[in-house]
């Protein structure tokens, strides 16, 4: 692996077909501002790391961290990480599908839609609670929303998480066509299913009356003094 100083430096290192470090990549503006998002979310301190791989060439050999790691790639075509001793993270916007019919699906839903298909009978039989509750709940709340994230079996209750590092959602499902993910992804129509944060929040309070629990849930207020 090299390191990279500056943006002239790197087409002469990419002909050596090895692995670039940017130096101080955690002080580029976007990865600093992940940083202090994260920082803030996790009240401990976060660095960021730059790296560039050229086509062909091996970022690193299996190794092992002293610390905690994510890896998030942003470019090219290279495969995942293999989730083996680092986090998975994928990557996606929200974006709703076209079914095979013709009829497009929007990215959202929201709970006046619940309501509205709220039949008294399976699958649409709301629970008492969430009945009695409906004059209190704001329609339109986004209640789940679907994205272009690549998932599979086993990722229900991951956290969303949006470019501010912000969790805006947790994963529980996805559409049918993504019912192949295992195989091949389509980013047409294959969509990860989330419930919304602002669903969560809100039936918490108005529906469970579970205030202390929303409270615990909120982002602690950022750090303004001490070391990093």
């Amino acid at each position: 692996m090299n390191n990279v100083s500056n943006v002239s430096n790197v087409s002469h290192v990419n002909r050596m077909n090895r692995t670039k470090q940017a130096i101080h990549g955690w002080r580029w503006p976007a990865i600093a501002a992940l940083c202090r998002g994260l920082e803030a979310f996790f009240t401990c301190p976060v660095h960021g790391n730059l790296y560039l791989t050229p086509p062909g060439a091996q970022g690193f050999s299996a190794h092992f961290d002293t610390h905690e790691v994510f890896v998030l790639q942003l470019e090219g075509t290279k495969h995942y990480p293999d989730a083996t001793f680092t986090a998975r993270l994928s990557y996606g916007s929200v974006r709703g599908w076209t079914r095979e019919d013709g009829v497009q699906v929007p990215p959202f839903t929201d709970f006046a839609g619940a309501y509205a298909r709220a039949s008294g009978e399976y699958p649409f039989d709301l629970p008492q609670s969430w009945l009695k509750a409906k004059d209190r709940l704001t329609p339109t709340t986004p209640f789940d929303f679907v994205t272009t994230n690549d998932i599979i079996g086993g990722n229900s209750g991951s956290p969303m998480v949006n470019r501010n590092a912000e969790i805006v959602g947790l994963v529980f499902d996805g559409n049918l066509p993504s019912l192949g993910g295992d195989y091949g992804f389509d980013i047409r129509n294959n969509r990860t299913v989330a419930v919304s944060s602002r669903a969560l929040t809100e039936s918490l309070r108005l529906v469970y009356g579970a205030d202390r629990l929303v409270q615990e849930l909120q982002p602690p207020a950022p750090r303004t003094s001490g070391p990093r």
